[in-house]
């Protein structure tokens, strides 16, 4: 099991790696530019995690969706190989499928914020039902 911000800086670090020694600085700044709406809406995702994060400050949070903070490496690796098989195929070559994996990082974000966000949404849920409840009695 891999800690999922581990492997999502580790990501991060080895895409813009492999970006550095493919493209030229023109290319890689036009493959983030060509994702404004992927990384728009993981900075809206962002400010409503944070907002969640603030509403339940101080108060206990419960897992109601298992084991977000860690990914098996063999599922992660598998799903990794089999959009590259399939990215190889569609997308030209070699050069096509390495300028996809900037944009599956951003996906892989949005995912991990929406798997939070629904998260603290419950805890948000169960604490408001829980004063409501409170206040009536």
């Amino acid at each position: 099991m891999v800690h999922t911000r581990s492997m999502l800086l580790i990501s991060f670090i080895a895409i813009f790696t492999v970006y550095y020694f493919m493209f030229s600085f023109a290319q890689v700044i036009n493959i983030v530019l060509d994702e404004y709406i992927a990384i728009g809406s993981s900075f809206i995702l962002f400010v409503i995690y944070k907002m969640f994060k603030i509403k339940l400050k101080n108060k206990l949070l419960y897992e109601l969706i298992p084991d977000l903070n860690y990914i098996p490496i063999k599922s992660a690796l598998l799903f990794f190989v089999l959009f590259q098989c399939y990215d190889f195929y569609n997308e030209n070559g070699l050069v096509g499928m390495i300028r996809l994996w900037f944009t599956y990082w951003i996906f892989g974000i949005c995912a991990n914020l929406i798997m939070h966000i629904l998260n603290l949404y419950k805890n948000f849920q169960l604490y408001k039902k829980a004063d409501s409840e409170i206040v009536t009695v």
